[in-house]
C-alpha cells in the first residue's frame, strides 16, 4: 500500500509532463453574434503551442477560412493572414466578404491550418460549422 502511495505523485507528474510536449498548443475563436449583411466580417482565430520555439507563423501555416451561406451545399476557402503575437501565440485574420441584402438565415465557417508540416488541423469542419446568423 506505501509504494502505490508514493508512485502516485511520481505517476501524475510523468503525465503532466508528457502534455507539455512540444507540439501541443490550441486554438480560440470568438464568434460574432450576428453577421450582418452588405458589411465585411472581420474573424479573428488564434493559435497556441506549448513549448514553442521561433516564429509561429513558419509552425504554423496555410491558415484557411472556410464559409458558406447555409443553404448552400459548398464553402468557399479565403487564406488568412498570420501575425505572430509572441514565440508562442499566433493570431490569423480574415474578413469575410459582404452578404448580399436578399441573403437569409445563417453562415457557417470553420478553419484549418498545418501544424509543423503535414500536421493538418481543424477548428470545428464542415460536418460541425460554426454557425452564425445572418441580419
Amino acid at each position: 500500500m506505501n509504494r502505490a502511495l508514493t508512485a502516485a505523485p511520481l505517476l501524475v507528474a510523468l503525465l503532466f509532463a508528457s502534455c507539455m510536449e512540444a507540439g501541443g498548443g490550441g486554438a480560440v475563436h470568438h464568434p460574432p453574434p450576428v453577421i450582418k449583411r452588405g458589411a465585411s466580417t472581420p474573424l479573428e482565430l488564434e493559435l497556441s503551442a506549448v513549448n514553442s520555439h521561433g516564429s509561429m507563423s513558419r509552425r504554423m501555416t496555410l491558415i484557411t477560412c472556410h464559409y458558406r451561406l447555409a443553404d448552400s451545399t459548398n464553402f468557399i476557402s479565403m487564406p488568412m493572414t498570420p501575425s505572430d503575437v509572441d514565440a508562442r501565440h499566433l493570431v490569423a485574420r480574415c474578413s469575410l466578404p459582404p452578404f448580399p441584402g436578399h441573403a437569409q438565415g445563417f453562415v457557417d465557417y470553420y478553419f484549418d491550418f498545418q501544424f509543423d508540416g503535414p500536421h493538418f488541423n481543424q477548428y470545428h469542419s464542415p460536418e460541425d460549422p460554426i454557425r452564425v446568423p445572418l441580419e
